[in-house]
């Protein structure tokens, strides 16, 4: 597989059946500013928020698996949801670099979707928003967040 560079430095050497998205470096591909205004924020925040008050939950566990520009994250604060229990989640370590310098109050893991270092039912809330439309093996992906959430999962697919 070829490295490719992007906006936040060299992709890491990775085995050569992983997929194009874990090299993938340039969280501003996508049109940033696009991502914000996207509706689909909305949406989930309010999903989310209902998801919380339905389960009682004081601190959710949140995963969001395909972090990119985390714009995700900020959406959610802006709404108020409370993200002490965040955690983003992306294949690209470039990305999680790019979150972790963008924002060193949240949490960030580097993990693939179809193999999450996950305790079973340990999630309370799995975000996952233009991922599975990317995924060669979409029935590992579910099979994957249906092992580790416990109340929901809130999925977004979004096709060019």
């Amino acid at each position: 597989m070829a490295e490719r560079l992007g906006r936040v430095g060299p992709a890491v050497p990775l085995p050569a059946d992983t997929p194009g998205w874990a090299s993938w470096s340039d969280f501003d591909y996508m049109a940033i500013q696009r991502r914000r205004e996207h509706p689909s924020h909305d949406v989930i925040a309010r999903a989310l928020k209902r998801i919380i008050e339905d389960t009682a939950s004081t601190a959710p566990v949140i995963r969001d698996v395909g972090v990119l520009s985390t714009v995700t994250i900020e959406k959610l604060v802006d709404a108020e949801v409370d993200t002490s229990g965040y955690v983003g989640v992306d294949l690209s370590g470039p990305i999680i670099r790019a979150a972790k310098e963008r924002h060193p109050e949240a949490r960030w893991l580097q993990a693939d979707l179809t193999r999450l270092p996950l305790r079973d039912q340990s999630v309370d809330v799995v975000l996952v928003r233009h991922v599975l439309e990317h995924l060669l093996d979409l029935n590992a992906a579910i099979s994957e967040i249906a092992r580790v959430t416990r109340c929901a999962a809130i999925i977004c697919f979004f096709l060019p």
